[in-house]
């Protein structure tokens, strides 16, 4: 009698393996099904969009530290495009002199993340790159497939971060909306493009990762184990906060050492030539962009500008950094300041 109850039970136990892996496999199918539904008819979309072949070079559409601050402003060699509250779009010359609209509305999608390619302004707006001509005779607009954060723009390439429940990674497309492929399936929240390499940081299982990989996705290794926000590589250092201190530091790539820079917890930042500019984090959680501060490359000669609050959209443009702030809690505005840190209000 015993032996029977321990037979049943083992035929129960495999039935209920064998339901469970049923079900399981369903899911898979159903969740692959949509995937299929959902790249097809994202190639439905793209179907009647114009072909533009922009460049072969491999030069990037904006620097990497605007980039990190959502890409508010942009250069080429004759004009400079910048954007205010996120809505009106400017482009002047080079000493913001002879000013022009391009872009005017009173709300609506925003505007982020300037590239200029060749002849053609590149940015999102809403869930679509939109490709500008420089001189305003054309405008075109591609749907992005999902969620894209920190867009990066070479020749004819878009490099991006998808942000999709259950589907996010780093992803590769034209700039016509062609030829998509995920090239990382870890989710990633930062990334930066060196040297014909892929720099990109995640945690998974809990632990920290910052790797690197070749554009196409080949040749992924792990450089060191720290997870890294807005990371800024130049001359083989890696400049970046740290998720888990917000603190700000530079990693060298050939000996991996890493060297504190700001030992305070920092909002954002953009870097200068030798200097880095960079604003703090509050005494209170959501307060971000607190003062305006500068320090050199080696973490030296830190100079407080001023004591702005909201410090946002860091962008280095020439020999200016412009950036939006508010005084005295008013709404914030867009400014520039020189490398002798005069200020200039761009109202």
């Amino acid at each position: 009698m015993e032996e029977e109850k321990k037979t049943i039970k083992r035929g129960m136990l495999i039935f209920y393996c064998f339901v469970l892996l049923h079900a399981i496999g369903v899911i898979k199918l159903n969740v692959n099904i949509f995937q299929t539904f959902h790249e097809k008819y994202y190639d439905f979309k793209i179907k009647n969009v114009k072909k533009l072949h922009l460049s072969n070079d491999k030069k990037m559409g904006n620097i990497e530290g605007n980039i990190n601050n959502y890409g508010h402003a942009v250069e080429n060699d004759e004009y400079i495009f910048y954007l205010k509250d996120n809505l009106w779009l400017y482009r002047s010359d080079k000493e913001f002199k002879n000013g022009k609209t391009l872009v005017r509305q009173g709300s609506g999608n925003g505007i982020c993340h300037l590239n200029i390619i060749g002849d053609y302004l590149l940015y999102m707006q809403g869930d679509n790159l939109i490709r500008r001509k420089i001189d305003g005779s054309e405008v075109s607009k591609v749907p992005m497939m999902d969620f894209t954060i920190d867009p990066h723009v070479i020749g004819d390439w878009i490099y991006f971060i998808k942000v999709s429940k259950n589907n996010s990674g780093i992803c590769k497309m034209t700039i016509n909306g062609e030829n998509f492929k995920k090239i990382s399936n870890v989710e990633t929240y930062d990334m930066a493009l060196y040297n014909g390499k892929i720099y990109y940081s995640f945690e998974y299982d809990k632990t920290r990762y910052l790797n690197c990989m070749d554009l196409d996705g080949n040749n992924k290794k792990v450089i060191v184990n720290v997870q890294t926000r807005d990371m800024i590589i130049e001359d083989n250092y890696i400049y970046y906060v740290d998720e888990k201190d917000y603190k700000l530091y530079k990693l060298n790539l050939k000996n991996k050492y890493i060297q504190l820079l700001v030992d305070e917890k920092v909002s954002k930042f953009c870097k200068n030539d030798i200097w880095i500019y960079y604003s703090k984090y509050g005494k209170q959680p959501l307060d971000e962009g607190e003062g305006l501060y500068k320090i050199d490359e080696n973490g030296i000669d830190m100079k407080k500008i001023n004591d702005d609050r909201d410090v946002e959209n860091l962008s280095v443009i020439g020999k200016w950094i412009m950036y939006m702030s508010s005084e005295d809690r008013e709404y914030p505005t867009l400014k520039r300041i020189s490398k002798n840190d005069e200020i200039i209000p761009m109202n």
